[in-house]
């Protein structure tokens, strides 16, 4: 979704939550980093897919969820059984244990993560300090040097992500 301007959003269907849109948000360095691992995009398409990013954050901070649109917090579900629980409840959904499980193995569609490929055995925190790699790269100080998205991230996120940068 992150990369996916809301007008070209494409859907898939997952059962029992058809009527409901996941937006499933990353924070804004470890997505950088993962686009820039992909080594796909240009620093100026970089800069479009960030505005894309602030977009989604603008409208979970000035809408909020309406029933139909529900945000997730990447970082969030990785880390928190209970918040997983709490929207497995939200979305009406059954299998819960089935789905706990599933959360343990890196899925093989896309090739895995662009860090590690599908390598299993990554921790939760190399997952969440992959950023660092770029924490002295210019394009990427550069790309994250914005104040509304610092202010939108620290808003949305599960801890004042900037904070520590």
């Amino acid at each position: 979704m992150e990369d996916v301007d809301f007008k070209k959003l494409s859907y898939r269907l997952l059962n029992g939550i058809a009527d409901k849109n996941l937006i499933i948000l990353r924070d804004p360095c470890n997505w950088l980093a993962s686009s820039m691992k992909h080594g796909k995009s240009t620093p100026e398409k970089l800069v479009k897919k960030k505005e894309i990013l602030k977009k989604y954050l603008r409208e979970f901070y000035y809408h909020g969820e309406n029933g139909k649109l529900i945000f997730i917090d990447y970082n969030k579900f990785v880390l928190s059984c209970e918040y997983r629980k709490e929207l497995f409840v939200k979305l009406s959904l059954d299998n819960f244990i089935e789905a706990e499980q599933a959360m343990y193995s890196i899925p093989e569609f896309g090739g895995g993560s662009s860090f590690s490929g599908i390598n299993s055995t990554i921790s939760q925190e190399d997952v969440f300090e992959r950023w660092m790699v770029y924490r002295n790269d210019k394009i990427f100080s550069d790309i994250l040097r914005d104040d509304e998205l610092i202010f939108l991230a620290n808003e949305f996120f599960v801890e004042n992500y900037f904070d520590r940068i």
